[in-house]
């Protein structure tokens, strides 16, 4: 979805002096075999079981996606999980992300844009960076119920 994206922030990172380690979280899989060794700022760290481990293993979520989503699920959950969020302006992510300081949209493909991004966070206030991203992950999941029943569980608040 975004790997090679991930690594060349993490690279951009590095080389401009940040001390982020970036997580990539998921299955192995033949993508990123082919990539050989990782920059030693990122960890692959698996499969999580579920959203709420995805998110809870990161301060800030990156979603580079160089797919079109419709509504951007691993965005909002995110979001819920209090976890500021970076993403391309691609497909719903602008509209999930809307005006909160819990996220920041950046052009996609826009790698500058990508890091200027990540500056601005890690030289900012993350907590309340966070609880608007609760905020706004919360508005979204008041909106988009279905009968009784939210979307996500999100974990309680840290």
């Amino acid at each position: 979805k975004g790997l090679h994206d991930m690594i060349a922030l993490a690279k951009a990172a590095q080389a401009d002096g940040l001390t982020a380690e970036f997580r990539l979280i998921g299955p192995h899989s033949q993508e990123l075999a082919a990539v050989g060794t990782l920059p030693d700022n990122i960890r692959h760290m698996g499969y999580a079981d579920g959203p709420v481990a995805a998110a809870t293993q990161a301060d800030i979520v990156v979603n580079l996606s160089h797919m079109s989503e419709s509504h951007g699920m691993s965005v909002h959950e995110a979001l819920l999980a209090g976890r500021p969020v970076i993403a391309y302006d691609r497909g719903a992510l602008p509209e999930v992300l809307g005006d909160s300081a819990g996220g920041i949209c950046v052009p996609a493909d826009d790698r500058g844009a990508t890091l200027a991004a990540l500056k601005t966070m890690l030289a900012g206030d993350l907590s309340a960076r966070s609880r608007a991203a609760r905020a706004r992950g919360a508005s979204l999941q008041q909106t988009a119920r279905l009968g009784n029943a939210p979307l996500f569980q999100p974990p309680p608040a840290d």
